[in-house]
């Protein structure tokens, strides 16, 4: 036992660097709560208390016993036999534990539990205390006793009212498992409370439990076992999670973490608990090497990002996806062309037809253990990602993007082709199809921000919606999500109707459009998440709305939901921003009209002399709006040479998103700012610029 404990506490003390103790603060700690117990932050003060009982304690010295042998013994009046021998009880252990304390300190939070054998020699001393006062004046007595009945029954409140271990719960990260696992995925038990928890937050059927050997001190010692082991889980389960302990030092987690994300898939890592770090890994059987790309004659790399990283090859899990759990293997090859800069994320997006995410993962790679910076020039490095389908997606077949994004600015490096042109930032990998999970979900695993509980019609139930935080600018859309269950087979193809109202139920803005699934395909029991958008006006007055869903049946009648037509989800607030209405004086005019909906008035550019390779130059452009716009359009600015070869570039939402097109109204003008930084390789020599508005969806341009 000496043997597993200085292991444990000398973990503890690598992790957390406790400094030992003197001794009158080391017995105080153990009186205090050998007194009153562990005290809250809400009730510490009460440890004055403790002095009072100080005091009880001291007069056990007086105490003499009433038996023949306490008498018979020598020197009766200075030390009787059960008082001399309680204070020994009791001090001998304390100033052993304060000697060890000096040497080798171990002082996690209530560590006086470890001396808890001394307790009993202190509550008789309390005892005998309270005898020799019930001898000499009972009143006092009582009294005395009444003031320590007080302070512990607010001792005793706080100890059964106020948490201790709050931050480690751990039944939210269980039940985030429960929700997302199936009976064939394996679950590691690190420590033995964590295999505990196991059985009774998690119950059948559930993932295989895997002990991990010796607790993780046979793999600490034997490093070949433990990568063994790991690749028969990852062989044998198709997802594996590793709830890592992180408060002991988190050595061989660390190694553990270090090779499944070189020889599985890491998916997602969900920190449930301050002290514990949830990683799932999927599998990577049936991978599929990707040979066509999105870029037009990018060569024999499928992508290459701004000559700095190529994507040599990619690899892709063939079969399909199941919601809600399924993990999409990606192994990715890199070779690196040129510095970088600063560290780059790989970032990775699901998306359905029209551009919308439905899964992302956004990282550095080997699961954030490898970094693009530490290669050398022409180096590769082979990089394994886990895509984890979200509960809620609808079936249907989505495509797989991939970009890399700066962790300086977040970035994206533009995508070269062959010429070494831009084409836009995310590269095409492949196509995945999602498919319903073989087994229904519960509804605990979709990720509703507001749950509510509306049934339309016995068909259809709404089980809450996600809203992000507002106020929300006018001109801009209301994204928000609603969350659906089916109660029964679809029969007909509903309609959601979302709607902004006023304080006398006029609406104000509104959509309607089906459901990201057609309901009249949905099954009994499916679940869907169900993104809409409602286009808020430009000129939309502030104030605050009501937001307002409902289901139309094909003939455009209501479905009734609890005696009405329609739930009212919350309240929220627009904005309107400053607008301005004078004329600015650009000192470069410019008269260019833009799809009848923009004109450009002039630039200033700054500085407006000579110009270096490598250098950033700031654009500002100055727009009048002519009639307001239907959709977001982004703006672009070119740096061209003479056969129209971008030497440099910037893309941006108009104000750096502050005030994209659809905001604009009719005959304000509008100041726009973008810094354009010039290719480091570009010649001497006359360049033009050239802007424009596409849109981000599909590429048009005005």
């Amino acid at each position: 036992a000496g043997t597993r404990l200085i292991t444990y506490v000398r973990g503890k003390r690598v992790a957390e660097g406790y400094a030992p103790l003197a001794l009158f603060p080391f017995v105080k700690a153990h009186i205090v709560t050998f007194s009153l117990g562990h005290l809250s932050p809400a009730i510490r003060s009460l440890a004055w208390a403790t002095l009072l009982l100080v005091a009880v304690a001291g007069l056990a010295l007086l105490y003499r016993g009433k038996t023949r042998a306490a008498a018979s013994r020598p020197w009766p009046f200075l030390f009787p036999a059960g008082s001399s021998l309680a204070f020994c009880y009791l001090l001998i252990p304390l100033l052993a534990g304060y000697i060890v304390n000096r040497v080798y300190p171990f002082t996690p939070p209530y560590f006086e539990r470890t001396l808890m054998l001394a307790a009993p020699a202190w509550w008789l001393l309390l005892g005998a205390g309270l005898v020799w006062l019930w001898r000499r004046s009972r009143p006092l007595m009582l009294g005395v006793s009444t003031l320590l009945l007080v302070a512990h029954m607010v001792a005793l409140f706080g100890f059964y009212n106020v948490p201790r271990y709050q931050d480690e719960d751990y039944r939210p990260l269980l039940t985030y498992v429960r929700t997302h696992s199936a009976p064939e995925d394996v679950i590691l038990a690190s420590y033995q409370w964590q295999l505990g928890l196991y059985h009774a937050y998690l119950p059948p059927p559930h993932p295989h439990f895997y002990t991990v050997p010796g607790w993780g001190e046979t793999w600490a010692d034997d490093l070949t076992r433990m990568e063994d082991d790991l690749e028969m889980l990852v062989n044998g389960h198709p997802r594996l999670w590793f709830p890592a302990y992180q408060s002991l030092g988190r050595l061989w987690e660390t190694s553990v973490e270090t090779t499944l994300n070189r020889i599985a898939f890491p998916a997602q890592v969900d920190w449930n608990l301050p002290g514990t770090k949830l990683t799932l890994y999927g599998q990577g059987k049936s991978l599929t090497p990707i040979v066509d790309s999105s870029v037009a004659g990018a060569g024999d790399d499928l992508g290459n990002f701004d000559n700095r990283l190529a994507l040599e090859q990619a690899q892709v899990g063939a079969g399909p996806a199941e919601a809600g759990r399924g993990v999409i293997p990606i192994r990715l090859s890199w070779r690196k062309l040129g510095s970088l800069g600063s560290q780059h994320r790989v970032a990775l997006r699901l998306t359905d037809a029209g551009g919308r995410s439905w899964a992302s993962r956004d990282i550095r790679p080997q699961g954030g253990d490898a970094s693009f910076t530490a290669l050398s020039p022409g180096q590769r490095l082979t990089d394994h990602h886990g895509l984890l389908v979200p509960a809620g997606t609808p079936p249907g077949d989505y495509q797989l993007r991939l970009s890399v994004v700066s962790q300086l600015d977040d970035r994206p490096l533009d995508l070269l082709d062959a010429g070494g042109q831009p084409q836009g930032v995310e590269a095409l990998l492949t196509s995945i199809q999602v498919v319903p999970p073989a087994t229904p979900l519960e509804a605990e695993v979709l990720p509703i921000r507001h749950p509510v509980t509306a049934d339309f019609d016995g068909k259809v139930r709404l089980l809450g919606y996600s809203l992000g935080d507002g106020p929300f600018p006018a001109g801009e859309g209301l994204k928000f999500s609603l969350f659906w269950q089916a109660l029964a087979d679809g029969s007909q193809p509903y309609v959601v109707f979302a709607q902004l109202q006023d304080e006398t139920g006029h609406a104000v803005a509104l959509s309607e459009t089906p459901p990201a699934y057609p309901t009249d395909g949905w099954p009994a029991g499916m679940l869907l998440r169900d993104p809409h958008q409602i286009p808020l006006p430009s000129a939309l007055p502030e104030g605050d709305y009501r937001l307002a869903v409902g289901l139309l049946r094909p003939d455009g009648s209501r479905l009734l939901v609890g005696g009405d037509d329609q739930v009212v989800l919350t309240t929220v607030l627009t904005t309107q921003r400053a607008r301005n209405f004078s004329p600015p004086a650009p000192r470069f005019p410019v008269d260019a009209q833009f799809g009848g909906r923009a004109r450009l008035l002039g630039y200033d550019r700054h500085p407006d002399g000579e110009l270096e390779s490598g250098q950033t130059f700031e654009l500002v452009l100055y727009w009048q709006t002519i009639e307001t716009f239907d959709r977001s359009y982004s703006v672009f600015v070119h740096l061209i040479d003479a056969e129209s070869q971008i030497v440099g570039n910037r893309d941006q939402v108009p104000g750096g998103g502050d005030f994209p097109t659809t905001s604009w109204v009719k005959g304000e003008y509008l100041t726009d700012v973008y810094q354009v930084p010039v290719n480091p390789d570009t010649p001497p020599g006359d360049y033009w610029i050239e802007v424009g508005f596409y849109d981000p969806v599909d590429g048009t341009r005005l």
